[in-house]
């Protein structure tokens, strides 16, 4: 089902909105444009840093195209705000999905 003014990914076009204010660019094509967190953090760690926890982590879980909001938030605290090197979190805080 499409709920008219929400992503594939969950983002309400409001959201979409504050993320382009935020990172001062068009986000909208972005959807769906990283198929793991590898690539989350080697295109758009900055991006991330940026961001406020909560639309930290929505951008993530857009970036991916949908994701586990708990690998998200993980990925927001550990890697993105203490700086964790990404492949220790992926070998013992990452989530499968």
């Amino acid at each position: 089902m499409i709920i008219k003014g929400v992503t594939m990914a969950g983002l309400r076009d409001s959201t979409l909105k504050a993320l382009e204010r935020d990172l001062g660019r068009d986000v909208s094509q972005e959807e769906g444009s990283c198929s793991s967190y590898r690539e989350v953090y080697d295109l758009h760690i900055n991006d991330v840093r940026k961001l406020a926890p909560l639309d930290a982590d929505r951008y993530i879980r857009y970036l991916l195209g949908g994701s586990s909001l708990g690998n998200a938030k993980l990925f927001t605290y550990f890697v993105a705000k203490e700086g964790m090197d990404i492949d220790h979190w992926l070998e013992n805080y990452y989530e499968k999905e």
